[in-house]
């Protein structure tokens, strides 16, 4: 009887360490993965993806990355990046702070994406991060009270009768009464304010980000061959001189490297 108990113990553990092993490794998420959870923050969340909840995904493809095949792994990545950063706009496009989450985008780079293995393999990669970030541009605002001025006149002269207050400038912030056309232009402008706060810290961090990756992470290359990526990639995204110096301050802040 002991013998029996014995046994049958012995194979209870064993099933459950085949069990433990099976469920502990956890699967490379594959492109048909990643097209269908994008497809359902799409669903859930309107036209865009929020991708502050795809970071989940995004870690566990970085955590990953040197458990699988390399090709498999590159092809992911690719996959990955190409959806997230090809939702970059123009400004003509750009009809409303919704249209990019920015800040989702934002964690996710700072968190994983410059981690990527991809990078390191392929400079082409880089590349396209750096074409896509060149359509990410604020929205001119400068016009924003010459525009509400008119606005506020059509108000009182066409559809809505005399019923506009003082129009009070930036300083004041309060445009007193006003009818539907101000209103629209007013909110117009929140909306497009939101839009450039997102879009300014977006670039921000991917320049800060994309320095540390190829200026000091890619100690495969010969540093002339690094200080001639960053500087490919600066140009082909539109990098401010500015937007360049920071990034710099932030590489010097961190591993103490003079770029001059």
């Amino acid at each position: 009887m002991k013998t029996i108990n014995r046994d049958v113990s012995i194979a209870v553990l064993s099933a459950a360490l085949v069990s433990f092993v099976a469920f502990g490794e956890e699967a490379y998420p594959t492109i048909a993965d990643i097209d269908a959870e994008i497809a359902s923050l799409a669903n859930k969340y309107g036209a865009r993806t929020l991708w502050r909840e795809f970071e989940a995904t995004a870690g566990r493809i970085k955590i990953l990355q040197d458990k699988f095949p390399t090709q498999e792994v590159l092809q992911v990545q690719w996959h990955v990046v190409s959806n997230m950063f090809s939702g970059c706009y123009p400004v003509a496009a750009v009809t409303n702070d919704n249209q990019v989450n920015y800040h989702g985008l934002n964690n996710i780079i700072w968190l994983h994406l410059t981690k990527y293995r991809l990078f390191h393999s392929d400079t082409n990669a880089l590349m396209f991060v750096a074409d896509c970030v060149s359509n990410a541009l604020p929205i001119d605002v400068s016009h924003e009270e010459e525009d509400k001025l008119a606005a506020w006149r059509l108000d009182d002269i066409a559809d809505f009768g005399n019923t506009n207050g003082p129009l009070r400038g930036r300083a004041g912030v309060n445009y007193g009464c006003y009818g539907e056309r101000t209103r629209a232009c007013i909110f117009r402008y929140m909306k497009w304010g939101n839009f450039n706060v997102g879009v300014e810290r977006f670039r921000k961090m991917v320049f800060n980000c994309f320095c540390e990756l190829v200026l000091h992470d890619l100690s495969e290359y010969p540093e002339p061959v690094r200080r001639s990526l960053w500087e490919e990639f600066c140009r082909r995204a539109g990098a401010t001189d500015n937007e360049k110096s920071e990034a710099h301050r932030k590489l010097y802040h961190y591993y103490k490297i003079v770029y001059p």
